[in-house]
């Protein structure tokens, strides 16, 4: 089974946002943003280090997780990484007739795109 996360995408992305001068910081915990007339000065922990950045803008997105507490019985478990289930290009979790979309698989997590697959499943 593979996942559908697709690393070039985010790769492209973040490619973009640097050559427009952005600067990104993956895997820093906010620890707060104040503003200061036009500025906006946000205070994160970055590899374990208090930093600061002073910029016009502060955007900061956090990754969703999905909650599957509870959702499979005892000893029905479909394959899984990191959490999400893992599913083939119909969307079909490992046990045959079992179907995941939306936040529970790996790829773009917005309502319109879950549309589209629960579509593709239906």
């Amino acid at each position: 089974m593979r996942s559908q996360y697709s690393v070039s995408y985010t790769n492209w992305q973040e490619q973009i946002l640097k050559k427009r001068g952005i600067d990104i910081h993956t895997s820093a915990a906010v620890q707060g943003v104040t503003v200061e007339g036009e500025t906006c000065t946000c205070h994160y922990i970055e590899k374990e280090k208090e930093q600061e950045v002073t910029a016009e803008y502060v955007l900061c997105a956090v990754e969703r997780c999905p909650n599957t507490d509870g959702l499979f019985g005892e000893n029905v478990k479909p394959d899984m990484e990191r959490g999400r289930v893992l599913v083939n290009e119909n969307f079909e979790s490992s046990i045959p007739g079992v179907y995941a979309i939306g936040d529970l698989i790996f790829g773009a997590q917005l309502a319109h795109a879950a549309s589209v697959q629960g579509m593709v499943v239906a």
